[in-house]
């Protein structure tokens, strides 16, 4: 969908090029926090997914397990 992700150990920032639901694959369990919204979307897991608008940006911390 030629969405942009910058990725980091503790950090994965996503920027939507497109609007819908997205799936993200951690390599390790992890518990995944949004930064902006201070809400948490998966815990103690190797994948989530969250809807994002076209245009929009999220970030969220990465809690490694």
């Amino acid at each position: 969908s030629r969405d942009v992700v910058f990725a980091g150990r503790n950090y994965i920032t996503y920027h939507a090029s497109t609007s819908g639901q997205k799936t993200l694959r951690l390599p390790h369990p992890a518990d995944v926090i949004e930064v902006y919204e201070n809400k948490t979307y998966a815990q103690n897991a190797t994948e989530f997914s969250f809807d994002a608008y076209l245009g929009e940006t999220k970030m969220f911390r990465i809690i490694e397990k």
